[in-house]
């Protein structure tokens, strides 16, 4: 019995120990390459908002973001780094709508793709603040 157990782990140690790196080199390989898809809850943020208006609706604050990627990539997300940045620049004074495309989307890591935004697009309604003047 105790020939066979060094038969089994001593013998050819070298080749044995070689077969199981390469074995694990390849499960890693096979495990990490797999697709995952998910979705995400990102905020959505404004910038260059005038200074003169104000929002009258309910706006979303949150977007729907699925990402697909592999599984080491989407298994590292974080949330709360996802954002969603829409520019009020051009606003004027009614509704605006803002349709939501991936250059809108910051801070999403490399090797992810978005597959789908919901929703696509957000309606601002502004009006003009009105100060009184004395």
């Amino acid at each position: 019995m105790k020939d066979f157990f060094k038969i089994l782990f001593i013998k050819n140690w070298q080749y044995k120990l070689g077969s199981l790196l390469a074995a694990l080199v390849l499960w890693y390989y096979v495990a990490s390459d797999q697709n995952l898809s998910v979705v995400i809850n990102a905020p959505v943020q404004f910038s260059n908002f005038p200074a003169d208006m104000k929002i009258m609706n309910n706006v979303k604050n949150t977007i729907d973001i699925q990402l697909t990627g592999r599984r080491d990539i989407v298994n590292d997300i974080n949330n709360n780094a996802i954002t969603v940045s829409l520019s009020l620049k051009d606003a004027h004074i009614g509704k605006n709508t803002y349709r939501i495309t991936p250059a809108d989307i910051k801070f999403l890591p490399r090797g992810l793709d978005i597959k789908n935004i919901r929703p696509y697009s957000i309606d601002v309604e502004l009006q003009n603040i009105k100060q009184d003047v004395k």
